[in-house]
């Protein structure tokens, strides 16, 4: 009996540990958007500039990546810009946004690193959802053992 709590238990920090790798690597394809779309903007006016940002965030054992269309409010020069973020929404089935809501929003000069961005985070959305499931069966088993 030991033995098999040793293995659940392994297994449990595991799979953890997997969910966690996977969030570090969709923070970072997050990151490579945001710091190409802030070099970028630095040389554009503001009709041309990026309104797109994405965000990852890992809530117990669910990873999501979420893209938001992202407002300025306010003045610079009176210290009253306020960034407003509205999220875009994704299809409830499926582990993608399609390509034609992203591009309602993406600039012609990022089409290409959005386009990358949400197929790496297409494969980081699927491992996810499978980890969680079988973090969620390991813990209904221990559950069930300890009944």
């Amino acid at each position: 009996m030991e033995g098999q709590e040793l293995v659940k238990g392994i297994a449990l920090e595991s799979m953890e540990g997997v969910l966690a790798a996977l969030g570090e690597e969709s923070e970072a394809l997050c990151k490579r958007h945001l710091d190409y779309v802030m070099a970028e903007n630095k040389t554009r006016d503001w009709s041309g500039k990026s309104t797109l940002y994405v965000q990852t965030r890992i809530r117990g054992y669910g990873l999501t990546a979420t893209w938001y269309e992202v407002k300025w409010y306010g003045k610079k020069a009176t210290k009253t810009r306020r960034m407003q973020k509205t999220l875009i929404r994704k299809p409830a089935k499926g582990h993608s946004y399609t390509p034609a809501t992203l591009a309602k929003y993406t600039q012609p000069w990022e089409e290409d690193m959005v386009r990358a961005v949400e197929a790496g985070l297409i494969k980081i959305r699927r491992k996810a959802s499978i980890v969680a499931k079988v973090l969620l069966y390991l813990n209904q088993l221990e559950r069930l053992e300890s009944e």
